[in-house]
């Protein structure tokens, strides 16, 4: 896979060949980007790891998945940054599809104790688990039409305004729908002949309908 490709280039064959492979990990934990401590939670922590590690998934706008990791070891930082920066921005599908019989070629064996060769595996693993996770959780989302994309409109009814009563803090979801997002009703607009304009009537979450 073009990914496992560009991940053995991210380790040079020079410091392969003069066995500066973990000189190189080293540098790479140094400038991977810390964890912010509120991430640093029993979900994120990768399991079966001498030190502590935690791994962090995320998707953009894109729907590719990012990661963020850290780590209380240097040079099992730079395994993790190794990882960050070859999958980040990379198709759920992508990142699952990767083997771990690609650490034999990053030639990590040659150059690791086996508890840091089977913490990188977990570490991948893990990863490999939350994107599944964000990729179910995004298709669960899309089929409920109910995913929220954050946007958030005062939507003034006209007469009702008037009246006294209160703006619906509305958020659109990525199908369309208007939904209220102080009890997730998804706001229906039907045309009823009150006082000549079109009266807002929300759906409640039993599927019947009621005024709003």
């Amino acid at each position: 896979m073009e990914i496992e490709k560009e991940m053995e280039e991210a380790v040079p064959v020079r410091a392969r060949a003069k066995g500066q492979v973990r000189a190189a990990l080293v540098l790479y934990g140094k400038n991977l980007k810390p964890l912010e401590t509120q991430f640093k939670t029993k979900d994120n922590k990768v399991e079966g790891c001498v030190s502590q590690v935690w791994v962090r998934a995320d998707l953009n706008s894109d729907n590719n998945v990012v990661f963020e990791a850290d780590s209380d070891s240097v040079l099992t930082k730079g395994l993790a940054a190794l990882l960050v920066n070859g999958l980040s921005g990379r198709p759920v599908d992508e990142v699952i599809q990767v083997s771990p019989d690609f650490v034999v070629l990053l030639g990590l064996q040659q150059s690791l104790t086996p508890s840091r060769s089977n913490a990188f595996l977990n570490m991948l693993r893990l990863m490999q688990k939350k994107a599944l996770q964000l990729a179910v959780e995004a298709e669960k989302g899309e089929k409920s039409g109910l995913k929220m994309d954050g946007r958030v409109e005062n939507v003034n009814f006209g007469s009702n305004s008037d009246l006294g009563v209160e703006e619906t803090p509305v958020v659109v979801s990525n199908s369309g729908l208007k939904v209220d997002s102080r009890n997730g009703n998804v706001i229906v607009e039907l045309d009823s002949e009150v006082g000549g304009e079109r009266s807002p009537v929300q759906s409640s979450n039993s599927g019947g309908f009621g005024e709003g």
